[in-house]
């Protein structure tokens, strides 16, 4: 179920899936220190940023790249889907929020 499965920042910069038994799937690679990573509400995406000054958005359950690398200017240090998972909201240490299309990473 995966509800019960939990996004997990790995020391190698990447993603890992997992729930308390094991992990599910192989990691999803961002490509530097991770700050956030959150699933949408619907837990159809993941999404994880950090200090690539980027953000990324997965398909929880295939691990397939949805969109991304999403740009911003500095660090990302925080992130939110929308309730309809059809949003995400990122932060940034620039001192701005980035809003982003989840289907067109626009």
């Amino acid at each position: 179920m995966v509800s019960a499965e939990l996004p997990y920042p790995r020391p190698d910069k990447a993603v890992l899936l997992a729930n308390i038994e094991r992990a599910i799937g192989k990691p999803l690679p961002h490509g530097d220190r991770l700050y956030s990573v959150g699933f949408s509400p619907d837990c159809r995406y993941v999404a994880a940023g950090g200090n690539a000054n980027t953000a990324h958005i997965w398909d929880a359950r295939t691990g397939a790249s949805i969109a991304g690398p999403l740009k911003h200017g500095g660090s990302v240090r925080a992130l939110k889907f929308s309730p309809d998972a059809m949003t995400l909201l990122t932060g940034c240490n620039d001192k701005l929020v980035r809003r982003w299309n989840v289907s067109t990473g626009e």
